[in-house]
C-alpha cells in the first residue's frame, strides 16, 4: 500500500515510517522545507511543504498514488501552545482540514488522524471513545478541533477515518526534554536533579513507542472508523516514574518538586477495551519494562 505519512520527521513518525518500511508498504513521508531529516531517518520518498497549502497536499496524494494517510504533524509543545496558541492552531487545526480535504478531493481510501488522550479534558477518567471532548486549554483544544474535524470528515463524506487518541509517548529517540521521561533522564545524565512541575500525584497513562507503533499498523491495517484509545490502562504517578527512572539509572541524589503546573488536569488516563475487543491490540511493555529498553539509548546518544 502506499502510504503518506505527515509528520514523519517526529518522535512517532520516524518509528512509525520506519516500521512501515520494514513490513514492505510504499512510504511518502512529509517533511517541512526547513526541518532537517532526523537520525536514522528512513523513507522511500519525501517530500517537502506545508501540510496547511491544499495545493501541495492534494499534488502529493495525487502524483505518488496514495491510498492511506497518517496524519501525525503538529505543534505538540503544551508550553509553546500557550504562549503562542495561534501558530499552534494554524498547524494543528487547519493543518487537519488542509489534510482531510485534500483526502477527499483526491479519494484517498483510509485516513487516519492522530489526537491525543488530552482531547477529553477535564472528562473524568478513565476515557472512554463516547466521552464528550472538554478540552480548554490552547494545545488540548487544537487537538480536540482536529479530532471533531476527523469525525466530521467521515460522518459528512462517509471517508473511512480513524481518529487515535493515544497516552504519553516515550522510548528511544524522544527529545523533548520538556516531557516527563526524558527530561528525567537528560537531568540525570548531567548529574542534576530531576525536576516535578507539579506535586507528582498527578496521573498518566505512558504509551511506550512500539506499542504505539503496532497500533498504528493495526488501525492501517482494518477497516475501523472513528476514535480509537491506545493506552496501557494502567496509569501511574509522574513521581512514581520518575523515582523509578531514578532507581534504574542508580541515582541517589533527590528530586525537586516545584508544584507550579497550575493549568493542567490532575488525572488523565484511557480505557481501552474497544481497541482490544475490536483491534486486538492491547499493550505489551509496562512502564518498568519501557523505561528498561528506553534508558540505554540515552546512555548512548548523550555522553558526557
Amino acid at each position: 500500500m502506499n502510504i503518506c505519512v505527515t509528520g514523519a520527521g517526529g518522535f512517532l513518525g520516524g518509528h512509525l515510517t520506519g516500521a512501515l518500511n520494514r513490513a514492505g508498504h510504499g512510504v511518502v513521508s512529509i517533511l517541512r522545507d526547513h526541518h532537517a531529516e532526523p537520525v536514522g531517518f528512513s523513507s522511500a520518498i519525501t517530500a517537502r511543504g506545508d501540510i496547511t497549502n491544499l495545493r501541495f497536499m492534494e499534488r502529493v496524494l495525487s502524483d505518488y498514488g496514495v491510498e492511506c494517510v497518517v496524519h501525525l504533524a503538529a505543534q505538540t509543545a503544551v508550553g509553546t501552545a500557550m504562549q503562542e496558541p495561534t501558530s499552534t492552531f494554524k498547524s494543528n487545526i487547519e493543518g487537519t482540514w488542509t489534510v482531510l480535504e485534500a483526502c477527499r478531493r483526491q479519494k484517498v481510501r483510509r485516513v487516519i488522524v492522530a489526537s491525543t488522550d488530552k482531547s477529553y479534558g477535564w472528562t473524568p477518567p478513565p476515557y472512554k471513545e463516547a466521552d464528550p471532548v472538554r478540552a480548554t486549554w490552547p494545545y488540548e483544544t487544537s487537538k480536540a478541533c482536529a479530532d471533531l474535524l476527523a469525525q466530521c470528515y467521515e460522518k459528512s463524506y462517509a471517508m473511512s477515518v480513524v481518529v487515535t487518541r493515544c497516552g504519553n509517548f516515550y522510548g528511544p529517540g524522544r527529545t523533548n526534554w520538556t516531557t516527563l521521561i526524558p527530561g528525567t533522564i537528560k537531568s540525570i545524565l548531567e548529574g542534576k536533579k530531576p525536576v516535578l512541575r507539579s506535586d507528582g500525584t498527578f496521573k498518566r497513562d505512558f504509551l511506550y513507542i512500539d506499542d504505539a507503533v503496532s497500533a498504528y499498523l493495526a488501525v492501517i491495517g482494518s477497516d475501523v472508523t472513528g476514535p480509537f484509545n491506545f493506552g496501557t490502562g494502567s496509569p501511574s504517578r509522574v513521581i512514581d516514574v520518575v523515582e523509578l527512572v531514578c532507581e534504574l539509572m542508580g541515582w541517589t541524589d533527590g528530586i525537586t518538586i516545584i508544584d507550579d503546573a497550575k493549568k493542567e488536569i490532575v488525572d488523565q488516563y484511557l480505557d481501552c477495551t474497544k481497541a482490544r475487543e475490536t483491534l486486538g491490540w492491547e499493550a505489551t511493555y509496562n512502564i518498568r519494562e519501557g523505561l528498561t529498553r528506553t534508558i540505554p539509548w540515552y546512555r548512548e546518544h548523550l555522553k558526557p
